[in-house]
């Protein structure tokens, strides 16, 4: 194993590596862009990209390895907390394959597993099935600082206007920042609000209930009874969360009749859909999206088994919540069976938002 100093060299080794394929490879990167200015004759960014998570760090380095290096990444979380692994992320594992790749645009020096090499060794990376949250989050940020991006943190976006000369993004403390393209790459936060069923927020103290987009301590959790709405991926890892910090009992509750076990979305997984779904038609686009949103996101694999793992785990099908009371410090939950789960906490998994 290795020390904290010669992972630390070895990073830093690989860093230079990753700056040396980037030269090696820097033919045709030049900028080529025509410059465009607003009506006060300031030039304008090319384009922003608003969130600097994993997404919107590829989508940036991709933009600077094409030549377009006029840009501005915006993230509303403060530098390290961009995204969610490191903030509501339960995770212990990534769901995703070891060997997924994407964020190193075709560079093996830039990869999750030369990463994880250079910080343990090659016998470390062989030895895992799947790659710990915590290590992605630090390869991300390790990335960042190869790629060298320009992003501006701790700016909220809250105001999106456009005209047929580009874009403008208003930002919480009044600015307003032009561009000619915007790119969207907020993940799940840019399909809305997180939302807790009236039925629970009607029903408890604020203090009795949490979204699992909330960020709070799991180790509240030991000793207690905990329910659980929800039965996809999410709900898995709140319930390996409060397992493991020594809950007294966990049900998870879900209306169907049966768990979603078969991630179809996973089938799109191809050189055919992911370096072609750009020239897929509009409509088979929308028909496609549609489609996919109306999937339950069945549970990773070892959650799954990790849950399961737990004698006080429990799973109740066609068990959908009709009404919650709370007497004597308890809630009690009426599902759809007319049965009475009796928890003294509850929590609400991130995918029930709707």
């Amino acid at each position: 194993m290795k020390t904290a100093a010669s992972s630390k060299t070895a990073l830093e080794d690989l860093a230079e590596r990753v700056r040396a394929d980037l030269k090696m490879m820097d033919y045709a990167t030049k900028p080529w862009v025509e410059p465009r200015f607003d009506l006060a004759g300031r030039q304008i960014l090319d384009v922003i990209v608003i969130g600097a998570g994993q997404s919107g760090l590829a989508v940036g380095h991709a933009l600077q390895r094409r030549g377009v290096s006029n840009i501005l990444l915006l993230d509303a979380s403060p530098q390290g907390k961009e995204g969610v692994w490191g903030t509501f992320a339960r995770n212990y594992e990534i769901r995703s394959p070891k060997d997924i790749t994407g964020t190193e645009l075709g560079l093996p020096s830039l990869s999750i597993q030369s990463f994880y090499e250079a910080k343990y060794s090659r016998q470390a990376w062989d030895e895992i099935s799947r790659i710990p949250r915590l290590e992605w989050l630090d390869y991300l940020h390790w990335y960042r600082s190869v790629v060298d991006l320009p992003i501006r943190n701790d700016a909220r976006v809250i105001d999106i206007d456009y005209d047929c000369e580009g874009v403008t993004v208003g930002l919480s403390d009044g600015e307003a920042i032009r561009a000619r393209l915007l790119v969207l790459a907020t993940g799940m936060d840019g399909g809305g609000a997180w939302r807790v069923p009236e039925t629970i927020s009607a029903a408890l103290p604020r203090d009795r209930y949490n979204h699992s987009s909330d960020i709070f301590d799991e180790t509240k959790l030991k000793g207690k009874n905990v329910g659980i709405l929800g039965s996809g991926a999410a709900a898995f890892d709140v319930a390996v969360a409060a397992l493991t910090a020594g809950a007294e009992r966990v049900d998870m509750c879900l209306r169907g009749p049966r768990l979603p076990m078969i991630d179809i979305v996973r089938e799109g997984e191809t050189a055919g859909h992911l370096n072609h779904s750009h020239e897929i038609p509009d409509r088979i686009k929308w028909d496609l999206a549609g489609f996919r949103s109306g999937l339950r996101q069945a549970p990773a694999e070892h959650h799954f088994f990790k849950a399961a793992s737990y004698p006080n785990f429990f799973i109740h099908v066609n068990a959908g919540w009709d009404k919650i009371d709370m007497k004597d410090g308890e809630i009690l939950v009426e599902t759809s069976k007319k049965r009475s789960v009796s928890t003294t906490y509850l929590r609400q998994p991130v995918y029930r938002w709707t």
